[in-house]
Parts: C-alpha cells; structure tokens; sequence
C-alpha cells in the first residue's frame, strides 16, 4: 500500500513539471529561417516599393527535419531538436504509474505529454473528471501555472463507447483550456480517461492522459506536428514485458499513438468562440494578421503593419477575414 501511495504522490509531482511546465520562455516569436522577397504576384497585385523592402520569415513549423528516437521503452518520430524526457514511474503491479514521455520545444515553448497510465490521490481532484486531473492535480501543482481555465470540452465518439462498455470509466474527454505562465498566454489540448479501479485505495487512475502545450494563438501551426508526434509513439517489448499477464498498457499491440480523439475534437471545436479567442489575443499582444492574395498563406504581423503598408502603395497582402482566424499562420512579415 505504501509503495501504491508512493508512486501515486511521485507521479501527480512528475506530471506537474513534465506536462504544463515546458512553457515559460518567450511568447510567439518565430525562428528566423529564411529572409524571402516575395514571387511574382498577380495581375490585380502589381509589385511595388512597398513589396520589395518587405521581410517574410517562416514559422519553425514549416521548416522541420524529422528524425527517428529510441529508448529502451519506446520509439518515436520527433522533429530534429527536441528533447525527450523517458521517465520509468512503474513499480511492478498490475495497475499503478507506467512510463511518462515529455517532448519539448523549449526555444518555441511547445511540449508533449503522454503517459500510458498514471495513479493520483482522489483528493488531488476536486471531481472525477479528466478536466479536474489536469486543472487540480496537475496544473494545480506545476510551478509557473495559473489561470488554467477550460475554453471546451469534448466527448468523442470513440470515447463515448469506451465509457459505456466500462464500468470503471468514470470521464473520457478531450478539453481545450488556457493558462498563463510568468511570461506568456499559454493554450492547450489535453486528453485522458478517469477510471475508478483504485477507488478502494482513494485513488483514480487515469488513463492515456495527454497534454499540448503551445503559446496562445498557435495550435493551428503546432497540432499537425504534435498529432504527428504522437501518432509515432510504439511501446517496446521490453516496455510491455514489465507489465503482468492480464495487464496492459494503452494499447497491449505496442502501438499507443493514437491522436485521433485530440484531433476530432480540435477540428469540432467551437469556431466562433475561437475567433473571438484569437481576435482578443492579437490585440492583447500588438498583432495583426494578412493574407497573401497571390499564395492564400497567412502571415502574422505586428500591429500596424496593414497601415503603413498600404500607405506605400502595397496591395498584395490584406487584412484576413474572421473565418481565417482558426487557420494556422505561415511565419512572419515585416520591414
């Protein structure tokens, strides 16, 4: 019993730095990849001085090199750069803290968290729900996290029929929540299953909990990438050996990555809640977003940008209508 608690109270530390932690560099700034002038626009966009003094950077998003990652545990596709944490919280029972995968983007404060299962105090959360876990037990015990507020909330199907042909299933839910760390908004996707088997020893365990973290305003750039990520993930055998006869991980065929339920959600989340969202954000910020009219690719700018470019006689890149707020952006525009 003492072990269970023990790697109980381990786990709820370890999810709390691994899972909201990642994040509290920086705010949207992109990496410097590329200085472009732009092609040759068309017709009803002549080119003008406006066009040619002007700086196009792509967003890190669209300049990825992936590369293979291996651990004893479990392999994965990561994005070349990024660091992966492989914590090993099992101690030998049936049920109990299995292995926790963080993925990081420390320069762009993006992360990935993802455990095959995780035991947490009941206490920790303040209801039985996957949105209690992350908020009470995990957020509720990061450093550097506050404000974490949920902005939906989602059943998928999928989900919906696995709550229904187990009794133990307490809540299976995606939720997309916003937080604040000392130095930038942050915004979230996360994921899990809230299972009462261990209820006798006032525990929940929660199944495949998953986070993404990103920087407010960019997980339309950052959830192909992350999705991609996860959908990589295959446990090893010498990871599923660990576990007894009976028991399993999330997916006793070796394969966990499956990004759908966070994908279905993200995709039917409420738009027009998230324009509003982004709107806000952009001006909280000092932002605005344009369009190419010659590419259709969306660039974020400073705010004042649209304004001085106009004033020069620019007339290939436009202010964005509200239905592209939900559309990820290409990189950044400037003088």
């Amino acid at each position: 019993m003492k072990s269970k608690k023990l790697t109980a109270l381990i786990t709820s530390v370890i999810l709390s730095a691994a899972m909201l932690t990642a994040c509290s560099e920086g705010g949207q700034g992109g990496t410097a990849s590329a200085n472009t002038v732009p092609g040759t626009p068309g017709v009803n966009a002549p080119v003008t001085e406006a066009d040619r003094n002007l700086k196009l950077t792509a967003g890190e998003w669209k300049n990825i090199q992936w590369t293979p990652y291996s651990h004893q545990y479990v392999t994965m596709e990561i994005p070349s750069g990024w660091t992966v944490e492989v914590t090993d919280l099992y101690q030998g029972g049936q049920t109990g803290s299995g292995t926790l995968i963080s993925v990081k983007n420390p320069e762009q404060n993006v992360s990935l968290a993802y455990m095959d299962f995780a035991t947490i105090y009941s206490s920790l959360m303040k209801e039985a729900t996957i949105d209690s876990f992350f908020r009470d037990a995990v957020a509720g015990n990061a450093q550097d996290v506050s404000n974490w507020t949920v902005t939906g909330r989602y059943q998928t199907e999928s989900q919906k029929v696995f709550a229904q042909t187990n009794s133990a299933v307490l809540d299976a839910g995606v939720v997309t929540a916003d937080w604040k760390s000392s130095k930038s908004d942050m915004e979230g996707i996360y994921s899990g299953c809230v299972e009462s088997s261990l209820g006798m020893y006032g525990m929940y365990t929660i199944v495949s909990p998953i986070s993404m973290d990103v920087p407010k305003g960019t997980m339309a750039n950052w959830s192909e990438v992350l999705t991609r990520i996860m959908s990589s993930i295959k446990w090893t055998p010498a990871c599923t050996a660990r576990y007894q006869a009976g028991a399993s991980i999330s997916n006793s065929s070796g394969s966990s990555g499956d990004s759908s339920p966070i994908m279905e959600a993200w995709e039917n989340r409420n738009k027009s809640e998230d324009i509003l969202s982004q709107k806000r954000s952009d001006a909280t910020l000092g932002h605005e977003r344009v369009q190419d009219t010659v590419t259709g690719d969306i660039y974020m700018a400073n705010s004042g940008f649209y304004e001085q470019y106009s004033s020069l006689g620019g007339q290939r890149y436009t202010p964005i209508t509200d239905d592209m707020y939900t559309q990820g952006y290409t990189g950044y525009i400037s003088y």
